[in-house]
């Protein structure tokens, strides 16, 4: 079942806002990684006084990698920022604080081409330190779109809209893949500046519709010395107008254990919070094995090698693939949104995991034998298996698996580890790729997305379905918890279950006068 319009619609937003830099940052250098070149040959040349001249393909080789990884250390910088501004300011006020740096990152890239004017070096530093600087926001965000969705929405609701987050990412690299392919969609003169000035219009936009949107429920529920008409509004405007909102008050009050005898232990140091933290994190990691990112970064450039040409028709062909790639990716991944509530996460997420790794072996081998065509299926399968199982669950599987009050500090942790690994692969990936070619993929993608699965299998529980009560117990009580369960519950125990617990049901013994009067005590 869909969530009410105005909820679903604030969720789809939010979700593509907040992974925009994230996608457009890597996807348009792929494409754009001509305009960059130019800029940068021009610059060597004027530093050197070599009229014309090229720079060293090695020496660009460091350089571009360099220049495309130094969004993951800003990025690192985000998410280590995220718990801290979570209890201070909240989530809400958190994403938009950090649209600040990406808007100040994207604006500094903008005088990139003067840059190169004066000397080589400046051009470098303001393309790294820019770059550095919208990684920030996306660290945060990635982060903090989990938790806001979780507090933003109904229980029942929660599963779907995560779910968003891949989709608008596979969206907007689409958008960037397209837009930064200068045979595709041409600028002029001005293509570098257009990329620049496209990257920081949705920050803005969303920088605005930040400040217009009203504070999360639970943010209110919190707040003690919020007046209750603002939580009534709140309620209305997420939940929907005919909503309880003592209902939701109860509900609120279970789910993060603010008061009451259900309080869960918040400590991320717990025994069971840190299973689970540990679990969460490989499955966020196995993201970047799915090699997604690389395909993201580099595929323009693998694919021109395979057909062992260089010229202005293998471009527009590798790159018209690109574009089809990020394209397949969008589809599928609209489609695992509603197959995750319907196969659950653990087995979409290994079967994605397993294709991935069977796929990526594929592009290697293909790459070896030269052949462009098995390569670009090869590409096409992975995309596929990443938008029909190992895409979403990565990005909240983590928070189901954790206390409600662990879960700022958990999905930071996990999301954060996820862009350290895509980060460093990213950065050696074509030095790797110079001392094993064309098989590089294997070593850095297939192989460790093989063993992800395996102790995923062993050790994830199937979360869906299912409340934290369970999950626990299942963590708890099984050191294999992937492969044990507790006993299998009948549908009505189920059921009772999940209104006792609060995620199925919004029964209150509160009246409406003690909510009214008391919603924020």
């Amino acid at each position: 079942m869909l969530p009410h319009g105005r909820l679903l619609a604030v969720a789809v937003f939010v979700s593509f806002a907040s992974n925009w830099q994230f996608a457009y940052q890597i996807t348009y250098v792929n494409t754009a990684s001509a305009v960059f070149r130019q800029i940068g040959d021009f610059a060597y040349s004027h530093s050197n006084g070599l009229h014309g001249a090229r720079m060293p393909e090695e020496r660009w080789n460091t350089l571009w990698s360099i220049v495309v990884a130094s969004f993951y250390p800003g990025a690192i910088i985000g998410f280590i920022m995220v718990p801290y501004l979570v209890r201070r300011i909240g989530v809400k006020r958190a994403l938009l604080y950090t649209c600040v740096p990406a808007i100040f990152g994207c604006f500094l890239q903008l005088f990139a081409r003067l840059a190169a004017q004066f000397d080589e070096f400046t051009f470098q530093q303001l393309l790294i330190f820019g770059r550095l600087l919208v990684g920030i926001q996306a660290g945060c965000s990635l982060c903090l779109l989990p938790m806001f969705v979780i507090e933003i929405s109904p229980p029942v609701h929660v599963p779907f809209l995560s779910t968003l987050q891949q989709v608008c990412q596979s969206f907007s690299t689409v958008v960037g893949f397209f837009v930064g392919s200068p045979l595709l969609v041409s600028f002029g003169v001005y293509e570098f500046e257009c990329l620049q000035l496209i990257a920081v219009f949705p920050t803005i936009l969303f920088f605005f519709f930040l400040i217009w949107l009203p504070h999360t429920p639970y943010y209110l529920l919190q707040d003690r010395q919020c007046a209750p008409d603002q939580a009534f509004d709140s309620v209305a405007f997420y939940y929907g107008a005919e909503t309880d909102t003592v209902a939701v008050r109860e509900e609120l009050y279970h789910r993060w254990c603010t008061e009451g005898e259900h309080t869960h232990d918040g400590s991320i140091l717990g025994t069971v919070n840190l299973k689970g933290l540990l679990i969460g994190s490989v499955a966020a990691i196995s993201f970047a094995f799915t090699a997604d990112d690389l395909i993201d970064s580099f595929s323009s450039q693998i694919l021109k090698k395979s057909a062992g040409l260089d010229d202005d028709a293998i471009e527009l062909k590798s790159q018209l693939t690109t574009v089809c790639l990020g394209i397949l990716l969008f589809v599928t991944s609209i489609f695992g949104s509603f197959l995750i509530d319907r196969f659950g996460r653990k087995k979409l997420l290994i079967i994605g995991l397993l294709g991935t790794a069977l796929s990526n072996s594929l592009v290697a081998f293909s790459l070896a034998s030269g052949s462009y065509v098995w390569a670009t299926v090869g590409f096409c399968l992975t995309k596929c298996f990443i938008g029909f199982g190992a895409g979403a669950p990565a990005w909240f599987l983590t928070s189901e698996l954790v206390a409600p009050k662990a879960v700022s500090v958990a999905q930071a942790i996990s999301t954060g580890l996820l862009l350290v690994v895509t980060g460093l692969m990213t950065l050696v990936y074509l030095n790797i790729d110079a001392l094993i070619p064309h098989y590089s993929i294997l070593v850095l993608a297939a192989g460790p997305a093989l063993a992800c699965a395996v102790v995923l299998i062993l050790f994830l529980p199937e979360t869906m379905d299912k409340t934290y009560e369970q999950i626990r117990d299942n963590l708890a009580v099984f050191f294999f918890s992937g492969l044990f369960n507790r006993k299998r519950l009948s549908l009505a125990q189920k059921r009772r279950l999940f209104q006792e617990s609060g995620y199925g049901s919004f029964n209150s013994s509160a009246s409406s006068d003690s909510f009214r009067n008391g919603v924020l005590r």
